[in-house]
């Protein structure tokens, strides 16, 4: 896919840092260090946070973190470069499970503008 530079907006700028964060590219860390990572943790805070909006600030960044970690490296370009079929890719999968956590009960805010189709299948 052609790569090119994409100033993205907000929404999608939170998202796709998340996505983008390399567990192992600090370069202080040695091989060995970074052989000991085994997964990634995606915490919350903020001073406007409360019981309203808590799942909306937690979704759809956390999703993106969880696939980060199962998405081989070699997908990824530094931030500012966007690979539009496959940072596509990952806003449809992301929109897809924000939908399906939707109705699941969870509020979780889209990752892109759009909708949910209810007749998604799992």
């Amino acid at each position: 896919a052609m790569a090119e530079t994409f100033v993205a907006p907000y929404w999608v700028s939170v998202w796709r840092t998340m996505y983008a964060f390399d567990p192992v590219g600090d370069p202080a860390l040695t091989d060995a260090m970074k052989a000991r990572v085994v997964g990634l943790v995606a915490e919350m805070w903020g001073e406007q946070i409360n019981s309203a909006v808590v799942e909306q600030r937690i979704f759809p960044h956390a999703l993106a973190v969880a696939e980060r970690a199962w998405t081989d490296a070699s997908h990824f370009h530094p931030l500012g470069v966007w690979d539009t079929e496959f940072y596509g890719d990952v806003a449809g999968r992301l929109n897809h499970m924000s939908c399906t956590l939707n109705r699941r009960g969870i509020q979780s805010s889209p990752s892109s503008p759009g909708y949910c189709s209810w007749s998604q299948v799992d």
